[in-house]
């Protein structure tokens, strides 16, 4: 018989095991292939759901839209806002005006080059929260209209909206 004194000392051999027991009890178990492919395709289905979120728009504060309208009306009396938006994605907001900017310098279309640089401008000095794109009914005719709410000052007007309202 041998005395458990004479095994051969091994540093740690007994916390070694229990160290990896618990992280095999950790480890996830092995998927079939259809189980992976479920999760694969809830995990794509999150990520689409999360950027529609992050694309939704903010609700528009009730004091801002008033104001929004007077500052129109105060201009042409029969102005009506459709639809208000808070510009928050400066950078793409920046990168489509630039877009609209070289085509309108190519195209020499003097009051969308106009307006492009303006809303350039104001994405770098405006605050966070004052840059509002609206969509305005004159009569029969539509336009989005750029109003920096800090200061109550129109800043552009393009048309048809369908097209600038973008980004």
């Amino acid at each position: 018989m041998s005395d458990p004194s004479d095994a051969p000392f091994t540093p740690g051999a007994g916390i070694l095991s229990e160290s990896v027991d618990r992280l095999m009890n950790r480890a996830p178990k092995p998927l079939s292939a259809h189980a992976a492919l479920d999760a694969a395709r809830k995990a794509e289905q999150q990520r689409h759901a999360q950027a529609e979120q992050d694309v939704t728009l903010p609700p528009a504060e009730p004091d801002d839209v008033d104001m929004v309208v007077d500052v129109l009306r105060s201009l042409v009396a029969d102005a009506v806002v459709l639809k208000r938006m808070q510009v928050d994605r400066r950078d793409v907001f920046t990168a489509v005006w630039q877009a609209h900017q070289a085509r309108a310098r190519i195209e020499r279309d003097l009051p969308i080059a106009i307006a492009a640089a303006a809303l350039i401008a104001a994405a770098k000095r405006v605050p966070k929260g004052h840059l509002v794109a609206v969509e305005v009914a004159l009569g029969t005719e539509r336009r989005a209209t750029w109003v920096d709410t800090s200061t109550g000052t129109v800043l552009a007007t393009a048309s048809p909206p369908a097209i600038y309202l973008i980004g």
